[in-house]
């Protein structure tokens, strides 16, 4: 007896204990170290934005292309203008220039690098379940995100708060607007897949992988929310590049 007592309690020993999940959000998924880095762009106004880009890219034109006369003169007055509207609002157009190549490199690995103290956590996740094709094992396969109302139209979200979730059985339900909870084991995982919905398919690039046990259902269809797409506007990323 003495004896299967010391190996019971050798085996416990030898045990890691399961932590409590930390119930987190989207925005800790990224590493905030990649997140630290001096964005000049993201607090111009569009007006600026816009002025910017027209300087980018009829100077790349102006000194990649043969124009006659007056069509060189109509780009360059243009180009001068915007550099104009830009010194008066006091931004530095040559630093802003020089920046835009780094910047663009630091928000890329901004949002691909994934927090490091969430990697082989046990995790909560509220959010809204895409299912995606069945995995080659049988799981259930589907993208957790945290708005509603992704579709082909609409870009996913950042691959490190994009988050693929792996579960054995059948999910609670499919449909996308309806919340959910997901309860696992998070892990850096990167996976690149087009999945299928309703009005097209849409490339899922993900960073995370949860290994779910529980899912549960957290509320009604948020219909309020169906319908919402994306914001118009002007992409920064594609400004500071100097591309489409």
């Amino acid at each position: 007896m003495r004896f299967f007592l010391t190996t019971v309690a050798a085996i416990l020993a030898a045990t890691p204990m399961l932590a409590d999940p930390r119930v987190i959000d989207f925005d800790q998924l990224p590493d905030p170290a990649a997140l630290a880095f001096d964005d000049p762009f993201l607090e111009m106004e569009l007006k600026d934005l816009e002025d910017l880009r027209t300087v980018v890219r009829l100077q790349e034109r102006l000194d990649s292309e043969t124009f006659d006369a007056n069509t060189r003169n109509r780009l360059a007055a243009q180009v001068n203008e915007a550099r104009k509207s830009l010194a008066q609002e006091g931004h530095d157009i040559e630093e802003l220039l020089a920046a835009r190549w780094e910047v663009a490199i630091q928000r890329k690995r901004a949002k691909l690098a994934t927090n490091p103290a969430y990697d082989s956590a046990e995790v909560v996740l509220d959010g809204f379940l895409i299912p995606a094709q069945t995995g080659p094992d049988g799981a259930s396969v589907g993208y957790l995100v945290s708005e509603i109302g992704l579709c082909s139209h609409k870009p996913s979200p950042p691959p490190n708060q994009l988050v693929r979730v792996r579960y054995e059985g059948s999910f609670p339900t499919r449909n996308l607007y309806v919340p959910v909870r997901v309860m696992g084991t998070l892990s850096t995982d990167p996976k690149d897949q087009t999945i299928f919905m309703l009005d097209g398919t849409v490339r899922m690039t993900s960073m995370w992988n949860l290994s779910a046990y529980r899912i549960t259902v957290q509320g009604p269809v948020a219909e309020t929310q169906i319908g919402q797409g994306a914001q118009g506007g002007i992409d920064p990323l594609a400004v500071v590049q100097g591309s489409e």
